[in-house]
């Protein structure tokens, strides 16, 4: 069985991400919302991540107000947050634990 950890499930993709490999029982998937997320700092995050030494990753969470961002400084850094900085620190914890992402 694999696991797969799937961030973001409140969003339309980590749903349908969801809804497809639970009715799998080759999987074994662990569901994280936004919110989970946000609720943990980086280390916590890790840890967690590390933990559960999934086999795949799947990141759905960004910052997708892509009009906010053009006028606004603090819509602007939460972008860079989820779309570039977060990304990266899933991609590091993915590699070592060697699981896909």
């Amino acid at each position: 069985m694999q696991t797969i950890v799937i961030l973001g499930t409140d969003t339309p993709i980590g749903r349908e991400l969801v809804n497809v490999f639970t009715d799998d029982a080759a999987y074994d998937v662990v569901a994280l919302s936004v919110h989970d997320v946000e609720a943990m700092d980086q280390q916590a995050l890790k840890n967690h991540i590390h933990g559960l030494f999934p086999d795949v990753i799947f990141n759905t969470i960004a910052y997708t107000d892509i009009d906010a961002c053009e006028t606004d400084d603090d819509a602007y850094a939460r972008a860079q947050e989820k779309n570039s900085i977060f990304p990266g620190e899933i991609a590091h914890i993915a590699k070592q634990i060697h699981a896909t992402l």
